[in-house]
């Protein structure tokens, strides 16, 4: 077979190849596999343990043979750097400049403690003056608590706090300090010469609640059905509410704050009707005319003076002049109509302040919150009571108010809270007393509609007012009647309660 590849071939190209291969000193197949390498030159992977440093240093791919890069720095607090090692039990250190990577391998920090590192600790006062200096002090060791303490009236100093949010407080005496760190300084309000009692606010788990006939004081006119009209849904979010109307003591009290920390207030405000602050008539002793509700106070006051509570409390303010929400409202412009800064007051959405409700909020209190079914609705006509018979053990109204038209003492009529009994929620005077200022511009309710936390009108003339007033009748005391005012006006029986976030 002439050129093809014969037994002979075969024997002639292998004692070739041999003497060829002679003079080599290496075997045959070391020689195919080098060159197989040049060729394909397998790649293996570098990771690093950090051992609680940080940044931690990213894989490296490394070819064979090849060496890997020396990470960046990285930091523990209260250790210092040493070197890179070859295994978890940190024998063998790595040297990068020398090293080359033969197979997958994984690289461990070690690390050793500091023994005479120094750290800065600085205080964050949150607004309390003067500024404690920062202090240096050595690892392990522990800061000196700031004597005296920065002062920030009228909030007390509770102590210093690890994080910008006050969650876990420092204990000078316990904890040591391994790094730079701030401390946070948190304030309480100062204590109030109120007495908790009538500062107390009740919780309202809100729910939805579908609107019912049987919820009407009487068909019409429309503002005999309340908020909870047929055909109407409406979803509440939890809130508090005051568990009594603001006593003249507490208004006078904030508003004696205000008056120092930027605030105008257009009217003084009385202890339901007649004299100043902790005098009056025969009549009444001190304290009485204290609990009585203030009275004489406008809308516009209203919300003003909730903001300077809500500071005076340590709480963030929920009334502002700009739709940015940077500016509280801190005067209640005097005069008249609508165009002024407190009528076009923007809210600040999750605020913890305190406010006026919501007219749905309002309603939704006075009987008594819960959850209505069809199965077990609201039942009250009256906040407390479904019986006209009862209504005097839960309200005072013109049936036995003692109020008189022209009588010379128009105080008569205005009695200090919580003298009647409370609703199923455990709230006083949502029927009768005085009427309410509410938050809601006045105007007629949508049917039918669901809405979820409801808050009036985006505009208007006059802003609601509800629970009826010492000389109005068992319809006005209901709480399902509706009445408003100009935010602007005045009354002897018309006052208000607030209510704030869970």
């Amino acid at each position: 077979m002439a050129g093809g590849f014969t037994p002979m071939n075969r024997i002639m190209g292998v004692l070739a190849l041999s003497l060829w291969l002679g003079g080599c000193s290496q075997p045959l197949e070391e020689v195919i596999w080098k060159d197989f390498v040049r060729g394909h030159t397998p790649a293996y992977t570098v990771t690093f343990n950090a051992g609680g440093g940080t940044p931690v240093p990213a894989a490296q791919t490394v070819t064979r043979g090849g060496k890997a890069t020396a990470p960046a720095a990285m930091a523990k607090g209260g250790h210092t750097f040493v070197d890179w090692y070859r295994e978890a039990a940190l024998t063998n250190s790595w040297n990068f400049a020398v090293d080359t990577v033969t197979a997958d391998i994984t690289l461990y920090a070690k690390w050793d403690t500091v023994m005479f590192t120094t750290y800065t600790v600085t205080f964050n006062a949150g607004g309390g003056t003067p500024i404690p200096a920062a202090q240096t002090v050595a690892h392990g060791g522990k800061a000196a608590e700031p004597a005296p303490g920065p002062t920030k009236p009228p909030y007390v100093l509770t102590g210093w706090f690890k994080e910008p949010e006050r969650i876990n407080q420092w204990d000078f005496n316990i904890h040591t300090v391994t790094a730079d760190i701030t401390l946070y300084a948190k304030w309480n309000p100062v204590m109030f010469t109120t007495p908790a009692e009538y500062r107390a606010m009740v919780s309202l788990g809100g729910g939805t609640i579908t609107g019912n006939i049987a919820y009407y004081y009487a068909p019409s006119p429309d503002d005999n059905k309340g908020v909870f009209i047929a055909g109407r849904t409406v979803t509440l979010s939890p809130f508090r509410i005051a568990k009594y109307e603001t006593t003249y003591e507490l208004w006078y009290e904030v508003k004696q704050w205000a008056a120092g920390n930027g605030y105008a207030l257009t009217n003084n405000g009385v202890e339901g009707h007649g004299g100043t602050f902790g005098t009056g008539g025969s009549d009444w002793t001190a304290d009485e005319k204290k609990r009585r509700p203030v009275t004489a106070i406008n809308w516009r006051d209203a919300i003003v003076w909730c903001n300077a509570y809500s500071e005076m409390s340590g709480r963030t303010a929920v009334y502002y002049t700009d739709a940015g929400c940077t500016t509280v409202l801190r005067v209640s412009t005097t005069g008249g109509g609508t165009s002024t800064l407190a009528d076009s007051v923007a809210v600040k959405a999750g605020a913890d302040g305190y406010r006026l409700p919501t007219e749905a909020e309002w309603e939704y209190a006075a009987r008594g919150g819960g959850t209505p079914s069809l199965t077990a609705p609201f039942t009250d006509k009256w906040a407390g009571t479904n019986e006209g018979s009862a209504l005097g053990a839960y309200a005072w109204y013109s049936d036995n108010a003692g109020w008189t038209l022209g009588s010379s003492h128009r105080d008569y009529g205005v009695h200090p809270v919580g003298t009647k009994g409370a609703n199923g929620a455990g709230l006083h005077d949502m029927s009768g007393n005085v009427w309410e200022w509410c938050w809601d511009w006045y105007g007629g309710i949508s049917s039918p509609e669901t809405v979820t936390d409801p808050s009036g009108a985006a505009s208007g003339t006059n802003r609601v007012i509800r629970s009826g007033g010492r000389n109005d009748g068992a319809y006005g005391s209901a709480v399902a009647a509706r009445y408003h005012y100009y935010p602007v006006e005045t009354y002897y029986d018309l006052g208000f309660r607030v209510v704030c976030g869970q």
